[in-house]
């Protein structure tokens, strides 16, 4: 790859894709609609219906509209699962209403159980995955998280400026695509454009000229993403640790106080990569 004024501002990700989550993309939206238009059309018909329609028809007219995404998923005119999957979130939300169950108190206006009530449930889910209310001239991460093939990779390290830099621990970061495998020159070694390090006595763990295990995404700088850092073991340390004997008085301070602990997990993160400039 040719070198530009540009390519001092690149940072390369190295990670693997993160399979268990998947983020919903432009199609969501259009699934969610039109379940609710589905929904909407047995409440309110264009014509004068003579037999008065039940929470049972809206949710069969919403599993009607699943339905036909299904069919046409199979026909392979629906290029991703998206709609599918938030048209189900819409009808599960309405079937919850449809049955009665309890609802909190000034969630809807009307009753559980009627058909006005499972539109209203309908339509309430349904804005979660309307992202053309959002306010803001710039939208920059939203503009990231609904390009096409976006989606979350597990990133153990980065190179920047002729060096590259572990994470001290691995974090989630959005990314877009299946990534790039990493390119091998001579000897099965990567190459220049793969590590972004000129010299260097290491190499790329599974990375062979046959596996592709480790990806690599490239970006500027400047571009925006969303790093997710994930914490596990007993509550005893990852929550009630966090009080550190407050009172109960205290605990929405404390509360407070847990999320900027939350927040140092990361911190070394930035630390890693601060020095970036000094290590030339």
């Amino acid at each position: 790859m040719f070198e530009t004024l540009l390519s001092p501002s690149e940072i390369k990700l190295y990670g693997r894709v993160l399979s268990a989550l998947h983020l919903l993309g432009k199609t969501a939206a259009r699934g969610a609609a039109g379940a609710v238009k589905a929904a909407y059309d047995v409440v309110y018909p264009p014509k004068p219906s003579q037999q008065q329609p039940t929470a049972k028809d809206v949710l069969d007219a919403i599993r009607e509209y699943i339905k036909s995404l299904l069919d046409e998923c199979a026909k392979k005119e629906l290029l991703e699962l998206d709609a599918i999957v938030a048209a189900t979130y819409v009808f599960e939300a309405a079937r919850v209403i449809a049955e009665d169950k309890p609802v909190p108190s000034g969630l809807i206006a009307a009753p559980a159980g009627t058909p006005e009530a499972v539109l209203s449930a309908a339509k309430d889910r349904a804005s979660d995955f309307d992202y053309s209310t959002q306010l803001g001239a710039n939208q920059f991460l939203k503009q990231q998280l609904l390009a096409d093939g976006a989606r979350l990779a597990r990133i153990y390290g980065f190179s920047f400026e002729g060096h590259y830099y572990d994470l001290p621990k691995p974090a989630l970061f959005l990314v877009h695509k299946q990534g790039d495998a990493l390119e091998h020159g001579e000897f099965g070694r990567t190459t220049l454009e793969a590590a972004g390090v000129m010299a260097r006595e290491w190499e790329f763990s599974d990375s062979t000229s046959t596996a592709h295990n480790v990806r690599k995404w490239s970006y500027d700088k400047g571009d925006f993403s969303i790093r997710l850092d994930t914490e596990s073991g007993p509550f005893e340390q990852i929550l009630l640790a966090t009080m550190r004997g407050a009172s109960p008085l205290a605990s929405g301070s404390d509360l407070r106080t847990s999320g900027s602990d939350l927040r140092m997990s990361g911190s070394d993160l930035r630390m890693s990569g601060s020095d970036l400039r000094n290590r030339r």
